[in-house]
């Protein structure tokens, strides 16, 4: 795969100004909002809510909205604000931090900037340190007096039909492309998803408030998500009649996939329990016996228990082979490896699920090279196994290489320092996957200069082109290509 630097659109954004005669509160707005916090979200009394706010409209009026509502809670909620920086777009980025916190300061709440010190970065790079660094300080605000602490986020109705075509684009399952965006997820709660953006900007219109205006939103060629916003949900709106329409349908869709979803689940528990053996492996006579979905299904939480992680998920096409394998009364013993170093081993009428064989290490051989200019250094390197393998031809200071124990990175949004194996596991590395993660290394120190993620390269703070420290050689990671072995 081809890891490239997104350029980001440097045009300023503009302030959206109030109309002079400010249209009515829509009423119902902050009774929902509080319903939804309550019900949706399983925000209690007295509990803190870290507000994720870019100045854009969403995320300004979740911002309004909790600390307008706050006294409805008994106690009170605790409510702090916490603003991204992401520097791609000059001091516009800097302007939308600092409007965030004006209006913070307004309503007497705290706000935390969060600058983005790793260079130039992707979308999915910038989305993982935003989660990182709310998580921490959700975890920071619960260790205070609050009984428990949530991050509030500014999803909205029209975000579900972005996530839909996104989700559809992607060949999602059928029950994952209709599920939706969840009110909750972790630490973090949606308590707008029953809002539309119409509703939050004659909200926002009402109160004769104003927000800010991002200009690569409005170009549908800057992100995949934006095509879907700008260029084909309003085609498929008009096509179902209108957005009520539209949302009405997906709404319709959400419904029949939870109760499909709730079928399947209670028939593959079921299933699993009857075909349970005592040395934890699966009788299959009872697995075949089972209807196809809910055969695919309990397969899938039969793994996900091998692996012990709830989010884990055998892929599809994966799911299709070990289900046609096992119904092949004629296909003997075999093993199937599956992502997370799991494989599933069929012997005689017993399925078990263990941890996959380690492949064997690569040759070393030449693979790439780094070359340093000054302050820069520029990195190319071609991989023939993204695991790793020696590269003769890398100046002996640096070195590309696999992950080794005790390896620490320092993140560029960490004050310190941490385990390389916890920065990896935080930004959704799967476990089995860590060990594999190509790094580049100071050979002679052993210190980890760049991380190469599935989203994008993140360079250790350090050496980041905008680090404080003027004596650390700066490194910008240019390009990483792996190519398929040989």
């Amino acid at each position: 795969m081809m890891l490239t630097l997104i350029r980001a659109l440097r045009a300023p954004p503009r302030v959206h100004r109030v109309r002079a005669l400010a249209a009515a509160v829509p009423a119902h707005l902050e009774a929902d909002f509080v319903a939804s916090l309550r019900r949706d979200c399983g925000v209690g009394d007295g509990d803190h809510v870290v507000a994720s706010v870019s100045g854009g409209c969403d995320s300004v009026a979740l911002l309004h909205l909790l600390a307008r509502t706050r006294e409805r809670f008994d106690p009170p909620l605790a409510v702090s604000v916490a603003t991204f920086d992401h520097g791609t777009r000059g001091g516009a980025s800097r302007e939308d931090a600092a409007f965030v916190a004006a209006l913070a300061a307004r309503y007497g709440l705290a706000c935390e900037t969060h600058a983005w010190a790793g260079g130039g970065g992707t979308q999915a790079s910038y989305r993982a340190w935003r989660r990182d660094e709310a998580s921490a300080a959700a975890a920071s605000a619960a260790a205070g007096t609050a009984p428990a602490a949530h991050v509030a986020l500014g999803h909205h109705a029209d975000d579900q039909v972005e996530g839909f075509l996104l989700r559809l684009a992607r060949g999602s399952r059928l029950t994952k492309v209709a599920a939706g965006m969840a009110p909750r997820f972790g630490v973090f709660v949606r308590p707008l998803l029953s809002a539309t953006k119409d509703d939050l900007r004659a909200y926002l219109d009402g109160l004769g408030e104003a927000w800010r205006e991002d200009a690569s939103n409005a170009d549908p060629t800057a992100y995949r998500r934006n095509a879907a916003r700008l260029d084909v949900a309003p085609a498929l709106a008009e096509f179902c009649g209108g957005r009520d329409a539209l949302r009405a349908r997906l709404a319709a869709l959400k419904q029949q996939s939870a109760f499909y979803d709730a079928w399947v689940a209670a028939e593959a528990d079921a299933v699993l329990k009857a075909a349970a053996r005592p040395d934890g492996g699966l009788d299959l006579a009872v697995l075949v016996g089972a209807p196809v979905p809910v055969r695919h299904e309990a397969l899938n939480r039969f793994c996900r228990a091998a692996v012990g992680d709830d989010a884990y998920a055998v892929p599809f096409a994966r799911l299709l082979e070990a289900d046609a394998r096992i119904v092949d009364a004629a296909d003997g013993a075999w093993s199937l490896d599956l992502p997370r170093a799991l494989a599933l081993e069929r012997v005689g009428g017993r399925l078990a699920a263990r941890p996959a064989a380690p492949p064997p290490p690569p040759p070393p051989r030449t693979a790439g090279r780094v070359e340093v200019a000054g302050e820069l250094a520029r990195l190319r390197v071609v991989e023939g196994d993204p695991a790793g393998a020696a590269m003769g031809a890398v100046p002996p200071r640096l070195a590309l290489r696999q992950p080794r124990p005790g390896d620490l990175f320092h993140a560029p949004w960490r004050p310190s320092s941490t385990k390389l194996a916890q920065f990896l596991r935080g930004q959704g590395v799967a476990a089995g996957d860590r060990g594999s993660t190509p790094v580049l290394a100071d050979a002679a120190t052993g210190a980890i200069l760049a991380v190469f993620l599935p989203g994008g390269p993140v360079v250790a703070r350090p050496h980041a082109p905008d680090a404080d420290d003027a004596a650390a050689y700066r490194l910008r990671v240019t390009e990483a290509a792996f190519d398929d072995p040989p």
